[in-house]
């Protein structure tokens, strides 16, 4: 199943991921058996940046997931590398101009502090649809 890989200046917890967009992904154990090499991705950027500021939250790429390692940087965590990244020509709001979420879960309170989400194929392909047009 495609994944949703949420990629932030900080996060709700406090915890620092050594994240190289469209390079290199952290990530906590617990998704372990979802973050597998082979694996398609959406790059999502959450809404938190350093010092308390927001952006809009978007998907801003895709990709596979390639080989899933411990992290070099915090050996409680693991990291993978991504292939065939291609940044979007244009960041993708996470709501459609109806205001609906493009994961189905997104009215759940609380879906999008997940760092790493299973989405649907449907779902990504929404995405990527809007990312890259024509």
């Amino acid at each position: 199943m495609p994944l949703v890989l949420a990629i932030s200046d900080e996060t709700e917890s406090g915890h620092l991921y050594a994240d190289r967009p469209g390079e290199d992904y952290e990530f906590p154990t617990i998704y372990r058996n979802q973050v597998r090499p082979g694996e398609r991705f959406v790059h999502y950027v959450t809404r938190r940046l350093k010092g308390g500021r927001r952006r809009p939250q978007a998907y801003v790429g895709e990709g596979i997931v390639g080989e899933v390692e411990t992290s070099g940087s915090d050996p409680g965590r693991l990291a993978c590398r991504l292939l065939s990244y291609r940044a979007f020509p244009r960041a993708v709001p996470f709501r459609d101009v109806a205001g609906s979420y493009l994961e189905r879960g997104g009215a759940r309170r609380g879906y999008f502090q997940r760092g790493v989400r299973v989405i649907t194929a449907a779902e990504f392909n929404a995405s990527v649809g809007l990312g890259r047009p024509g």
